[in-house]
């Protein structure tokens, strides 16, 4: 797949995440600490499996990073990355290795009398402008920001190819990641990036 390397441009800081961290790490003045009737602090029962997010420092996922959007929808790349630009969505970066990984992402107005919801079509039609050399594998519909959409895989010269797209708000919509396949993060990385996409 070729990469063509942009301007470069420095991920932003995300004081978000260090005001989260401090606010947690810090107690009122007024606690006594737990009780010896009361559970411990890292007790199953006392914590929230679903309050864990993607930029956890608990979780192996870095931080976000770059924020990348247009008119129709927005998402979030891995923070531990370095990426340059080639257009508004498309990304690459390197790992200490230069090991590549890629994200390319593309917004397609539909026609008139397009079927908006017909998800079978938009895979079909959307593979063929792809330029992967390993024929993706169609893979189970999932939902993403409330939307549902199609996604599919493949192995490609050492690269994982994992794409989602959908049909929403007259656009046809896939997000491509060329992640590579023997990186620790790179299944965690798209995960956390499909997590972070908002509609518009």
């Amino acid at each position: 797949m070729m990469r063509v390397r942009g301007r470069r441009w420095a991920p932003a800081v995300i004081l978000a995440i260090g005001l989260a961290t401090g606010l947690t790490a810090c107690g009122d003045g007024d606690d006594k600490g737990a009780g010896p009737s009361d559970p411990p602090a890292t007790s199953p029962s006392t914590v929230d499996s679903s309050a864990t997010s993607p930029s956890s420092p608990t979780t192996d996922v870095a931080p976000p990073g770059p924020l990348v959007k247009d008119a129709h929808v927005s998402f979030r790349l891995p923070g531990d990355l370095e990426w340059y630009f080639d257009g508004k969505l498309v990304a690459s970066a390197y790992d200490a290795d230069l090991n590549p990984y890629d994200v390319e992402a593309a917004v397609v107005p539909l026609k008139a009398g397009d079927d908006v919801t017909d998800l079978d079509t938009d895979y079909e039609a959307s593979v063929r402008t792809l330029k992967v050399d390993s024929p993706l594998k169609r893979g189970e519909n999932r939902v993403i920001d409330g939307v549902e959409g199609w996604t599919a895989e493949t192995i490609d010269n050492g690269q994982l190819v994992h794409v989602f797209g959908t049909r929403h708000n007259g656009v046809s919509f896939h997000i491509l990641f060329s992640f590579f396949e023997k990186g620790p993060s790179s299944r965690a990385w798209i995960e956390a990036t499909l997590a972070s996409i908002e509609w518009k």
